[in-house]
């Protein structure tokens, strides 16, 4: 594959990634239809692929070129091409159920972790999930794997200020430990390449979310929610451990003056 060849396939994948958020945008406000959006998603996954693979030729072609020179060869490019490919499903009202508890029973972990056991009723409580949910601009999605459901996302999508929000994020009990949080990650970024910043929260307790957002996705740290520094915008969650802190992140998004592309 020449270098010309892979730019043109790069640069036609960039411009693909675009068209998922404006049909799922769509399709939520109920002025396009799910095969649309499902074709729009093949898109994207066509896309990604294309990527992957002019990336992979890229990788091969320099793997030949070290060993012709007797050098010794790299695998970490090799243990980056293994991350799991996810997609991104609008979920139906009629999922919302479900999707809570499988949500609920992920967030349980961490909670027996830290409190022993599980206070009265689920974490996140159903009025908070619900009342996320509904949120105006929010956006709830299922996070699909080998074409079965493994987790899901709510995120909140301004499209005047590009400042979203990442509400809700989980990986399915049973479904850990394979890379998918990180793909499911870098699959709502894709999905969503306008993005000028990204901002979420977790309890400070959640160690493993910490180091997720931190050091896996990238953001930062900006500030701490407590009794006497509440969110402004959110409240808190209801049944966590007394006097609970909440840690705010924030991911500004460099972007491509030339492609304006999130990378």
């Amino acid at each position: 594959m020449t270098a010309s060849t892979g730019n043109s396939s790069a640069k036609a994948a960039r411009s693909d990634k675009r068209r998922p958020a404006h049909i799922c945008l769509a399709y939520q406000a109920g002025v396009t239809s799910r095969l649309e959006l499902l074709d729009a998603q093949r898109t994207v996954y066509a896309a990604r692929q294309t990527m992957l693979s002019v990336r992979h030729a890229e990788l091969t072609s320099a793997t030949a070129l070290y060993r012709a020179r007797g050098c010794p060869v790299m695998k970490r490019h090799e243990t980056k091409m293994a991350r799991p490919l996810v997609m991104l499903l609008p979920a139906e009202p009629a999922d919302f159920p479900a999707f809570k508890r499988d949500l609920q029973a992920a967030f349980a972990v961490a909670v027996v972790e830290e409190m022993g056991e599980l206070p009265d009723g689920p974490i996140p409580s159903d009025a908070d999930l619900d009342r996320a949910m509904a949120a105006p601009n929010a956006v709830v999605l299922h996070i699909l794997h080998d074409d079965r459901r493994v987790g899901g996302a709510v995120v909140t999508i301004n499209g005047d200020t590009h400042a979203n929000s990442l509400d809700l994020l989980f990986i399915a009990v049973g479904n850990h430990g394979q890379g998918l949080g990180k793909a499911a990650w870098s699959a709502i970024e894709a999905m969503f390449p306008d993005t000028h910043t990204w901002e979420t929260v977790t309890p400070y307790f959640e160690k493993r979310n910490i180091h997720f957002y931190v050091n896996v996705c990238g953001f930062h740290i900006v500030e701490y929610y407590h009794e006497r520094n509440p969110d402004p915008h959110v409240p808190s969650p209801t049944g966590l451990p007394d006097n609970s802190g909440m840690f705010r992140f924030v991911k500004e998004m460099r972007r491509r003056l030339d492609q304006g592309d999130a990378i």
